[in-house]
C-alpha cells in the first residue's frame, strides 16, 4: 500500500489515519491489485483538501484520469448552462 502527496502525516488532515485505511481495504476486488481511492474534502480549518491511496501505480493513473474525466463533464455542464442548454444528471442536453 502506498501513500501519496503525504496527506496522511499532514498536519491539515482531519480524518484518522484508522478510517482512511478501513476505507483503503473496502475498495478494490478480493483478487487483490486495484485498490485506491482519492478523497476530496473540505478540512476542519474550511481549506479543501485532497488525500490519495493507492495499491501501485496503475491504480494511480486510473484515479487521476478518473479525476480528469470528471473535471471535464463538470466543466462541460457548466458552459452548457451558461448558454442555456439544460444538462440533467446523465449529462444529456435538453434543448
Amino acid at each position: 500500500m502506498k501513500d501519496d502527496i503525504d496527506n496522511i502525516q499532514n498536519e491539515a488532515n482531519t480524518i484518522p489515519e484508522v478510517q482512511l485505511t478501513k476505507l483503503f481495504d473496502r475498495t478494490g476486488s478480493n483478487y487483490g491489485g486495484n485498490k485506491g481511492f482519492i478523497l476530496f474534502y473540505i478540512n476542519e480549518q474550511g481549506n479543501p483538501f485532497a488525500v490519495m491511496k493507492f495499491e501501485n501505480n496503475a491504480v494511480r493513473f486510473a484515479l487521476e484520469k478518473s479525476v480528469d474525466m470528471f473535471k471535464l463533464s463538470m466543466e462541460q455542464s457548466e458552459w452548457m448552462g451558461s448558454i442555456g442548454i439544460d444538462v440533467d444528471e446523465e449529462g444529456d442536453s435538453n434543448k
